[in-house]
């Protein structure tokens, strides 16, 4: 539900903020979760304004991935069980909505259905998931880690994901995969220099009017 205040600090609560030039609180969303500690829903990373009235925000969604071995550059390896994937969500400032526009999951970007050319990384983080009311908190790793969000020149959306070293286009519509460019997984485009063009970690995604997609590359530990 919405208010005036900010979330108190807790792990069970998120929050999207509007403020005037002064930096009072116009509007808020408190996202949270009750119950138990797999109904995690935090809001993070992104609060991308659209059409002025829509806010863009990423949305973690845990699910159980038993099986499932991540790899870390210092050879560590293992196999949490709870991973997070992401959703794209709206936040529709005139109804106070907060809606998924894309699962993706659901759309394939998920250990599941991704061939992983290189599954090593050194930005899965543990997150401890809470929720209000239940029971103890069950720790899931950031699988996907979406990290940035842009409105695209051909009905689409970017959104890229620091974990798998990629950005992806879907449609506004269905939310359907269009193409992924990535360094770490199955990749729609290559690299015109394969060593020293890969992107890592990567933030700030951009489509300008010519198509050209601009990013921060944050990779660290190549």
């Amino acid at each position: 539900g919405s208010g005036g205040d900010l979330c108190s600090a807790k792990a069970d609560c998120s929050s999207l903020v509007v403020v005037d030039a002064d930096g009072a609180v116009q509007q808020s969303l408190h996202q949270r979760c009750y119950g138990d500690a797999t109904n995690y829903n935090a809001l993070h990373h992104e609060a991308k304004v659209w059409n002025e009235t829509v806010v863009l925000s990423l949305l973690a969604k845990p699910d159980y991935y038993p099986g499932v071995e991540l790899s870390y550059v210092d050879g560590k390896t293992v196999r949490p069980g709870y991973l997070l994937t992401d959703k794209l969500v709206q936040w529709n400032i005139l109804t106070d909505e907060l809606s998924t526009l894309v699962d993706f999951a659901d759309a394939g970007v998920t250990p599941r259905e991704i061939d992983m050319v290189s599954n090593a990384s050194n930005t899965f983080e543990v997150v401890e998931m809470r929720c209000s009311g239940g029971s103890d908190p069950v720790e899931a790793v950031e699988w996907s880690g979406a990290s940035s969000v842009a409105v695209g020149v051909d009905s689409n959306f970017l959104v890229t994901f620091k974990n798998l070293n990629a950005v992806v286009s879907v449609g506004r519509g269905a939310g359907d995969v269009q193409w992924i460019f990535s360094s770490s997984i199955g990749s729609d485009y290559a690299f015109a220099d394969p060593v020293h063009a890969r992107f890592y970690n990567p933030h700030s995604v951009h489509q300008g009017p010519d198509g050209n997609v601009l990013l921060v590359d944050d990779g660290r530990s190549r």
